[in-house]
C-alpha cells in the first residue's frame, strides 16, 4: 500500500536534435505564422524582479542575477528546484537521496551540517531550514536567483545569496490546470491548480495540490527492495483581498507538504564506481517530512510609496530510520527526530520607482524559533567487541532556542541622469541558547552512562553594510561595482564530540564580496549578454568534520578562506519561435588559513568539498506552428558540472560530468502533450560522497536515464 494516496557526446546530440527542428520555418515570415499563446514576440521579453524588494528591470539590477518566468519553467518542464538552479552558474545542488538531505551552494559557500549559505525565501517568507528546499514546482510565476552576500535586505545566512521564489496570485480570471506525468521507474505525478474571484473585483481565492509517487533508483540486492523510493504529497491554499477601488491589499497563504522517502543509497565508493545503482543493507530504511507553513502579507499603497507588512509561521518534522554501517552486517542502526518551529515578522517601507532620482527602502526584521532533536545510535549483534555491544544505543538530545531582530535600509540616487550610488546597512542581533544530553544505555551493564550533559549560550551582532555603483551607458548597456558583507549564524550541533565539550558550539561565519559586472541586450532587444566577476574573503568558514570513531560529522570553524571567479549567461531569440540560452560559472576556492582539529592537518592550499570549478548550461527550444491550432515544441539541453572534491582533504574527487536532457510535444490551446528524457545518454557519475569519521568515503550513484510523458490540460 501506498503511504500517501562522455563529455562531448551531449553536445553531438543535442546538435543532432536541433538539426531535425523544422529549419524550413526561416524561409518563412515569422510574424505571419499561425502562433499559440505560448509563441513570444521576436524581442526578448521584459523581464521585471522584486529581489531588491522592490520592483525592478532585471537588466537594471547591479548584481549577478538570473531568473526563470513562468513559462520558462513549463517549457523546460521543471519539477523541483534542484533541476531549475542546474540552468545556473556557479550553482550546485547537492542532494543525499532524501527530502530533507538536500542542500545548495553558491559561488563556493555552503552548508551540509550547519545553517544554510543561500537564503531560500518563497513569497517574501526567509525559510529557515535547508530541509525546505525539496519544493514541488507548479503554480509559480518566476524563480529569481541573486548570487552573492543579500546581508542588507535579506540578512543573515545569506552570504552565498539568495533564491526566491513567487507563487501566482488569484485574480478575477477564472483558470485551472491539471498535469499529470507517467515515466520509468514507475513515476506517477498529479498536480492540480484552480484560481478566481470569489467576489468580483475583491476577494480571489487560489488552490493547488500534487501528489508524486516512483520506485527507487537504487536496488537493495540484499533485501530485494529499493533503497531511495519516494512518495509525495503537498497543498496551497491563497486567499487573496484586493478591493479595486482600494490602496490596500492582503495575502494568506496556508501550506502543507508530507513526504516519505527511501534513505539514502551510501555504498562504499569502489563499490558505487564497481556496480551503480545498486546497494546491499540488511535494515530497511526509511525517512518522513512534514511540514507546515502560513504566510499574511499586508500592503497599503501611500502617495509616496508602499508601507509592507509579513507575518508567518512554519512548522518542520523531520524523522529517519536507517542503516548506518551501510552493510549487509548488522552493526549500527540511526534514528533521528526533529520538531522545530520558525516565526518571523517583517515591516518595511519603500518609496520611489526607477524613474526616480531617489528610492530607498527601510524596515525591521524579527524572528524565533524553536526545535527539539533526538539521534540514536543503537549496536547490533555485529559489531565488534572493541566498537560497542549488542544492544548498546547512544543518544544526542538537543533543545534549542533562538530569537533576533534587525533593523536595515537602503538607499540609491541617480547623479548625472547615468550613475546610480547606493548604499545600504543592517544590524542583525540574536541570541541562541542550547540544552544538551548525551548518554549511552549500555545493555551489557545494565547501567546508563552520561557522556555530556549542559547548556550554552549564544548571542552575536554583526553590521552589514553594501555600497554598489551603476553606470547606464545607454539604455541597453550598464556596468557595475559592488561591496557587500555577508554573514552566517553560530550555533549548535546536534551531533557533538562527548569528549570534546568544545564541539557542542560553532562560531559565525563572515565574508567581504567584491564584485564587478556588465549587463546588456543587443540586436533590438534580441540578445542579452551578463557577465560578472567577484573575489570573497571569508573569515571563520564553517566546515563539517568526522567525530573521532563515529560515522556522523559536527561543524567547525576554519580560520581563512577565499573564492573568486565569473559568471557569464547569454540569451538570444534569432526569430520567433525560437529561443537560445547559455550559461557558465568558473569558481576557485581555496582555505587559506585551516587546520583539522580532529587529524591535525592542515589543509591549507586545498579546495573545500562540493565545490565544482566548472558549471554551464546550454539550452535551445523551437516553436513551430502546424496548424491554425496546433503547435511543435522542441527542446534540448546541456548541463555540465566541474571536477569537485569530497573532503578537505582532497584525496577523493568526482570527475566532470555532463547531462543531456530533451522534450518534444504538441500544444495547443487548452491541451499539450510532451515526451521527455533526461539523462539521454545515462551517464554515470556521483552526486554525492561522504568522508565519515572513521575514515571511509561512501558515495551514492547520480541520477539514471529517466523518460516519460507529461500531459497538461487548461481550463
Amino acid at each position: 500500500m501506498l503511504y500517501y494516496a562522455k563529455q562531448w557526446g551531449g553536445f553531438v546530440a543535442l546538435g543532432f536534435l536541433l538539426l531535425a527542428t523544422p529549419w524550413a520555418a526561416l524561409a518563412e515570415d515569422g510574424k505571419n505564422s499561425p502562433q499559440t499563446d505560448k509563441e513570444t514576440h521576436y524581442q526578448l521579453d521584459t523581464v521585471t524582479v522584486t529581489v531588491e524588494k522592490r520592483e525592478q528591470n532585471s537588466q537594471d539590477v547591479p548584481a549577478s542575477l538570473s531568473v526563470l518566468s513562468e513559462t520558462a519553467i513549463e517549457d523546460a518542464g521543471l519539477t523541483s528546484v534542484e533541476e531549475a538552479v542546474s540552468y545556473m552558474p556557479n550553482i550546485h545542488f547537492i542532494d543525499f537521496g532524501a527530502a530533507f538531505e538536500q542542500r545548495i551552494f553558491m559561488r563556493g559557500l555552503g552548508s551540509t551540517h550547519n545553517a544554510p549559505a543561500v537564503n531560500f525565501n518563497i513569497d517574501g517568507v526567509t525559510q529557515f531550514r535547508s530541509e525546505s528546499l525539496d519544493m514541488a514546482l507548479y503554480d509559480i510565476e518566476s524563480i529569481e536567483v541573486l548570487r552573492g552576500p543579500q546581508g542588507t535586505l535579506y540578512g543573515r545566512n545569506s552570504l552565498g545569496g539568495v533564491i526566491n521564489i513567487t507563487t501566482r496570485k488569484p485574480d478575477n480570471e477564472l483558470r485551472g490546470q491539471i498535469r499529470t506525468d507517467f515515466g520509468n521507474y514507475n513515476l506517477q505525478q498529479y498536480q492540480g491548480t484552480v484560481s478566481g474571484p470569489v467576489i468580483k473585483d475583491s476577494l480571489y481565492l487560489g488552490l493547488a495540490g500534487s501528489y508524486k509517487v516512483r520506485d527507487g533508483f537504487t536496488k537493495n540486492d540484499f533485501l530485494d527492495n529499493d533503497v531511495d523510493n519516494m512518495e509525495s504529497v503537498d497543498g496551497r491554499v491563497h486567499l487573496r483581498l484586493a478591493p479595486a477601488d482600494s490602496n490596500f491589499e492582503a495575502n494568506l497563504k496556508l501550506y502543507a507538504e508530507g513526504d516519505r522517502h527511501g534513505t539514502s543509497a551510501l555504498q562504499l565508493l569502489d563499490d558505487v564506481k564497481d556496480n551503480p545503482h545498486t546497494a546491499n543493507f540488511d535494515h530497511v530504511s526509511d525517512t518522513h517530512r512534514q511540514v507546515l507553513g502560513s504566510s499574511l502579507s499586508l500592503e497599503w499603497k501611500l502617495d509616496d510609496g508602499v508601507f509592507t507588512s509579513i507575518s508567518a509561521f512554519q512548522k518542520l518534522n523531520l524523522w529517519s530510520d536507517s542503516d548506518f554501517d551501510f552493510s549487509t552486517a548488522d552493526m549500527n542502526t540511526f534514528t533521528n527526530d526533529s520538531e522545530s518551529y520558525q516565526y518571523s515578522q517583517e515591516l518595511r517601507y519603500s518609496a520611489g520607482t526607477d524613474k526616480d532620482i531617489f528610492r530607498w527602502t527601510t524596515g525591521v526584521y524579527a524572528w524565533g524559533s524553536q526545535q527539539e532533536d533526538i539521534s540514536s545510535t543503537t549496536d547490533g549483534k555485529d559489531m565488534p567487541p572493541m566498537f560497542g555491544f549488542p544492544g548498546n544505543a547512544n543518544h544526542n538530545k538537543a533543545d534549542l532556542e533562538g530569537y533576533g531582530f534587525a533593523p536595515f535600509g537602503q538607499a540609491t540616487v541617480t547623479v548625472f541622469d547615468k550613475l546610480d550610488l547606493t548604499a545600504g546597512i543592517r544590524w542583525e542581533w540574536e541570541k541562541r541558547d542550547g540544552d544538551f544530553h548525551d548518554y549511552t544505555e549500555r545493555a551489557d551493564t545494565g547501567t546508563t552512562v552520561e557522556n555530556l550533559k549542559g547548556s550554552d549560550s549564544i548571542i552575536s551582532q554583526q553590521w552589514l553594510p553594501k555600497f554598489s555603483a551603476a553606470y547606464h551607458f545607454t539604455d541597453n548597456l550598464m556596468a557595475y561595482a559592488s561591496l557587500a558583507w555577508g554573514y552566517r549564524s553560530g550555533g549548535f550541533n546536534f551531533m557533538y564530540d562527548p569528549n570534546n565539550p568544545e564541539s557542542v558550539s560553532f562560531d559565525p561565519e563572515t565574508s567581504i564580496n567584491y564584485e564587478v559586472g556588465v549587463k546588456s541586450t543587443w540586436l533590438d532587444n534580441r540578445l542579452y549578454a551578463n557577465l560578472s566577476a567577484y573575489y570573497i574573503e571569508i573569515e571563520d568558514m564553517q566546515v563539517s568534520v568526522g567525530i573521532p570513531g563515529k560515522m556522523t560529522m559536527l561543524v567547525d570553524n576554519a580560520g581563512e578562506a577565499h573564492s573568486r571567479g565569473a559568471e557569464l549567461e547569454v540569451g538570444v531569440r534569432p526569430f520567433t519561435g525560437m529561443d537560445i540560452n547559455a550559461s557558465y560559472g568558473y569558481t576557485e576556492m581555496e582555505y587559506d588559513k585551516y587546520t583539522d582539529p580532529v587529524k591535525n592537518v592542515d589543509y591549507s592550499g586545498k579546495t573545500p568539498p562540493y565545490v565544482p570549478n566548472h558549471t554551464y548550461s546550454l539550452s535551445a527550444q523551437y516553436r513551430y506552428p502546424l496548424t491554425d491550432t496546433l503547435t511543435l515544441f522542441t527542446r534540448g539541453e546541456v548541463i555540465g558540472v566541474g571536477k569537485q572534491y569530497w573532503g578537505s582533504d582532497n584525496a577523493v574527487s568526482e570527475d566532470p560530468y555532463q547531462l543531456l536532457n530533451a522534450r518534444i510535444g504538441v500544444e495547443s490551446e487548452d491541451f499539450d502533450v510532451y515526451l521527455y528524457g533526461k539523462n539521454l545518454t545515462d551517464q554515470e557519475y556521483r552526486k554525492i560522497g561522504y568522508l565519515t569519521g572513521m575514515g571511509a568515503v561512501y558515495a551514492q550513484s547520480g541520477d539514471p536515464l529517466t523518460f516519460g510523458v507529461n500531459l497538461v490540460y487548461r481550463f
